[in-house]
């Protein structure tokens, strides 16, 4: 059974590392600028809420955040695998 946890949590660890490979930050923020300069009502709520017409900035923000939340998956991620590999050879 600690096998099966242990494969399914390295295949998935796999994948958040592909994923992260995969992120090309400056082309995702440019490509998320350029969609919220067509939409006008959420470009109004961005402004709104930071009391700030430079959406660029923010954008940067929330990618940063968005990154470091998949860099937290990673890390989490890692130390299950060993968690459970040291519980494995406790057993």
């Amino acid at each position: 059974m600690i096998d099966k946890v242990i494969l399914s949590l390295e295949e998935e660890y796999r994948s958040f590392l592909q994923l992260r490979e995969s992120i090309d930050i400056s082309a995702e923020q440019l490509q998320i600028e350029e969609y919220l300069n067509l939409d006008k009502q959420y470009q109004e709520r961005m402004k709104s809420l930071y009391n700030e017409n430079n959406l660029s900035n923010k954008i940067k923000e929330i990618s940063k955040f968005t990154l470091a939340a998949l860099d937290y998956g990673i890390d989490n991620m890692e130390f299950n695998i060993e968690w459970f590999e040291k519980l494995k050879k406790k057993l």
